[in-house]
């Protein structure tokens, strides 16, 4: 299981190669190989993620200003309330 890890590893998908090598630990919790190979899946899966969240707009994401169809609440209108 740790070598079918490392092949989705080295094939770019380390969502994939997480799931090997949490299932070569639980077979086997202590071997070590998988558990290093394992600490890098999700070094990478983390390091992808954070370049993610840089890349998206949160403004245009989440309806923020200028967004017409958005739900915000007029200041006004809950004043009134």
């Amino acid at each position: 299981m740790t070598g079918l890890g490392l092949t989705h590893q080295l094939a770019g998908d380390s969502a994939a190669a997480s799931e090997w090598f949490h299932r070569a630990l639980a077979l086997r919790p202590d071997d070590a190989l998988a558990g290093e190979l394992l600490s890098a899946a999700l070094a990478d899966e983390a390091t992808r993620f954070s370049r993610q969240l840089m890349v998206e707009d949160p403004v245009t994401e989440w309806g923020g200003v200028g967004d017409e169809s958005s739900d915000d609440v007029d200041v006004d209108d809950a004043r009134r309330i």
